[in-house]
Parts: structure tokens; sequence; C-alpha cells
């Protein structure tokens, strides 16, 4: 079943992706700081938040999304939906058989490495 693993997202923007999940059948797994150690598998084997973890008082509070089992077809819906709802998040995974295996915190440091490697990469050729 497609899931999208949510971070940092318990406002107005979050409210419409959830919605929009909703409307196109996606299952919806809101992450809590308390879970950021655990493996990605564990969080998308447990539906429910455990919060066994402790949370760690550095865990990120940037917006994330982690896309597991989505069809391609249902992933491009996903985002062209989300662009047209103005509700982008740009930290976003697609969920892999080596990030299965990472930590949130890992997964965060290593898309927003990504990420600003894309930023930097786009002012240079500007």
């Amino acid at each position: 079943m497609p899931t999208l693993l949510m971070y940092n997202l318990d406002n107005e923007k979050g409210k419409l992706i959830r919605m929009l999940c909703l409307r196109l059948r996606v299952f919806i797994r809101p992450v809590s700081p308390s879970e950021y150690g655990l493996p990605i598998s564990a969080l998308l084997e447990n539906p429910h938040s455990g919060g066994a973890v402790p949370s760690d008082p550095d865990a990120f509070q940037d917006e994330m999304l982690l896309f597991a089992h989505f069809p391609e077809t249902l992933f491009g819906i996903m985002l062209s939906e989300m662009r047209k709802a103005r509700s982008t998040v740009p930290l976003k995974a697609v969920l892999t058989p080596t990030n299965a295996a990472w930590t949130s915190v890992q997964l965060h440091a290593e898309i927003s490495r990504e990420h600003e490697a894309m930023r930097q990469n786009l002012r240079a050729h500007q």
C-alpha cells in the first residue's frame, strides 16, 4: 500500500497533503521526533506512533516526506497535485533498499546534503 511518512507537517500545508492522500488512497504515517532514531523500515511496519525511543533534543525541524511503495504513476500524480495546491516540501525521498535501514535523522542529513548540492549547482549555472 502506498505510504507517506510525514515529518513536521502539523500545519496547513500538512493538512492539504493529508486531504490529497485521502483522495488518492495513500496511507499517511506521521512520524514524531521520539521515533527519529528508529529505522525507516520499522516506521513502515508499525503504522502507529510508538514513542519508544527517547526524543533527540537536536531533532530536525524541517518538513520532510518519504514516499514508500508508490507506483510511478501515483508518485507523479501526487507531486503534481502538491505543486498545484502550493504544498510542496523541499526535503523528500523515495524508499530504497538502502535508506530503509537508515534512521529518520540519517535520511534527513542525506537529503539535506543533496538538496543543498542541487541548490548550489543551480546557482553556479545561472
